[in-house]
């Protein structure tokens, strides 16, 4: 982290981040996830495959369509991955 322990911006950072944090927790107690009525696309990381599209079934009225990204699920983001991602909603959005 920047500065020392009595940096007014590192304090600003540190507490901002608490408020976050204790936000998020209270927040997420009283949200219940909806149902999405349609198709959903799926995009698999293949090089992080702790998440799987089967775990959608239970909040998507509709099918789950699964493609296999050769990325993590942050280089989901990179270049590659997102060009490939685009032309599969591309190609969805035109049929």
């Amino acid at each position: 982290m920047p500065g020392d322990e009595n940096d007014p911006g590192r304090t600003a950072l540190v507490e901002s981040g608490a408020t976050l944090a204790t936000e998020h927790v209270r927040l997420i107690g009283h949200f219940t996830q909806p149902v999405y009525r349609g198709t959903a696309l799926f995009f698999n990381a293949t090089d992080s495959p702790e998440a799987e599209a089967a775990f959608w079934a239970p909040y998507v009225d509709g099918d789950v369509r699964a493609y296999d990204i050769h990325a993590t699920h942050i280089g989901l983001t990179s270049p590659e991955p997102a060009a490939e991602i685009c032309a599969v909603i591309d190609r969805f959005l035109e049929a």
